[in-house]
C-alpha cells in the first residue's frame, strides 16, 4: 500500500510541472499563447517611475524616466519610445555596448530587460518619419 501511495504522489507531482497553454491544448514551451497578446502602453504627462503596470512608454515631453531596481524585477522588459527631438534622461542602464548610459536619444526607441543586477538594452530602433 505504501508503494501505491508513493507512486500516486510521484505521478501527481510530475503533473504539477506541466506547461501552460493559452488557446492551445498542447503547449510546446513553458508558456504558449496562440492568440494575440495585449500589453500596456503609457504616454508620459510628467516624470514617470516605472513599475509592473508599464510595458511600452511613449515620452511626450521633457520627462525623466526612472527604472525600478533591476533586482526587484528579474526578466521584466520595457520598451521606451522617444519620438521627440530631445535627449531624455532615464535611470542608468547598460547600452548595447554594455556601457552605462542615462539617456535616450531623440527619435529612437529602446528595449530594456532586467537581468537581476542591471538593466540591459537588448534592442534599439531609429524612428523614421516619412515626408
Amino acid at each position: 500500500m505504501k508503494k501505491i501511495v508513493s507512486l500516486f504522489f510521484l505521478f501527481f507531482c510530475l503533473k504539477l510541472v506541466a506547461q501552460v497553454g493559452i488557446a492551445t491544448a498542447y503547449p510546446i514551451t513553458a508558456q504558449d499563447a496562440k492568440d494575440s497578446l495585449s500589453l500596456n502602453v503609457t504616454t508620459t504627462v510628467e516624470n514617470l517611475t516605472l513599475d509592473e503596470t508599464h510595458y511600452t512608454i511613449v515620452i511626450s515631453g521633457n520627462h525623466n524616466i526612472t527604472l525600478p531596481k533591476a533586482s526587484s524585477c528579474i526578466g521584466r522588459v520595457y520598451i521606451i519610445k522617444n519620438p521627440t527631438n530631445i535627449i531624455q534622461t532615464i535611470s542608468s542602464y547598460n547600452n548595447l555596448s554594455d556601457e552605462a548610459s542615462e539617456s535616450i536619444n531623440g527619435e529612437t526607441s529602446i528595449k530594456l530587460r532586467s537581468d537581476g543586477t542591471y538593466w540591459r538594452q537588448i534592442d534599439s530602433n531609429k524612428i523614421i518619419y516619412e515626408k
